[in-house]
């Protein structure tokens, strides 16, 4: 998906962030309201993922910074971002 010049990356956060607005985008068909511009979050110019390998462990990416060691630390971080998005939906 591309907006104004920005190409959205795979990630959770950007497809989390794309459900929510085309839920309300929705909403606001039905009643009648404008809807709102949507902006990407996570883009191909400043990446945001957490990726892991297995073993227990994950290496990340924030922007033009990468961790590219695999740590215990980062897929901890990883695992409580994953867990806590599904808790939500329990």
């Amino acid at each position: 998906m591309e907006i104004d010049g920005k190409l959205a990356t795979k990630t959770g956060l950007e497809a989390e962030r794309q459900a929510k607005y085309l839920a309300g985008h929705f909403r606001n068909i039905i009643k009648g309201r404008p809807f709102e511009k949507y902006s990407v979050r996570a883009s191909t110019d400043s990446q945001v993922a957490l990726i892991s390998l297995g073993a227990d462990c994950a290496v990340g990416v924030v922007g033009k910074t990468c961790i590219g060691v695999p740590t215990r630390l980062i897929y901890s971080l990883k695992s409580w971002i994953d867990k806590s998005f599904i808790k939500r939906f329990k």
